[in-house]
């Protein structure tokens, strides 16, 4: 779960909770881009000297679908949708599917990110793609096929973990 992901580095290793430390979660929480809403409570814990931290959130809508159609003298008539969600089971794990659909253009792209791969603040992503379209050269009629797979990584390389080095093999 995101919560777990985000909450656990800041409050590990901290002999105490301060109020900066309570504004630091509440700010990198809000950042994900995952909650409508962050509230964080403290409360006296069963064991004298130890606290109970409450964190109630509203998590954002994350799934999202299209369908459209268009027609260009190219292509000719088409049919494009696809459907994402980008918090799939509240895990910060994105998928989506894409496709087209023509009389002279067919493309489908599948894919799929884990922005926190075994838990840690590496991403992780995976596409899979075909393309195939008739087209027309001057006078020369050829069948264009595209497929293929695209694998990539991210880890923050800066403190405010915003800056990140990518690595990508397609």
């Amino acid at each position: 779960m995101v919560i777990d992901k985000i909450v656990k580095p800041i409050i590990k290793d901290k002999d105490h909770l301060s109020p900066e430390n309570l504004k630091e979660l509440y700010n990198k929480l809000m950042e994900t881009g995952y909650f409508e809403s962050v509230d964080i409570q403290a409360e006296d814990g069963n064991i004298q000297g130890n606290i109970l931290l409450k964190i109630v959130f509203k998590e954002l809508k994350s799934g999202e679908w299209q369908l459209g159609g268009g027609y260009s003298d190219k292509y000719k008539g088409e049919l494009v949708g696809g459907i994402k969600d980008k918090n799939l089971n509240g895990e910060a794990k994105e998928f989506g599917l894409n496709f087209s659909v023509g009389s002279n253009k067919n493309s489908y792209q599948l894919s799929y990110l884990d922005n926190y791969y075994k838990k840690t603040d590496t991403s992780v992503s995976f596409n899979v793609f075909n393309t195939k379209s008739d087209e027309t050269y001057l006078d020369s009629k050829y069948e264009e096929k595209h497929t293929g797979f695209n694998i990539g990584i991210a880890k923050p390389i800066s403190e405010d973990k915003k800056t990140k080095f990518f690595a990508n093999f397609n």
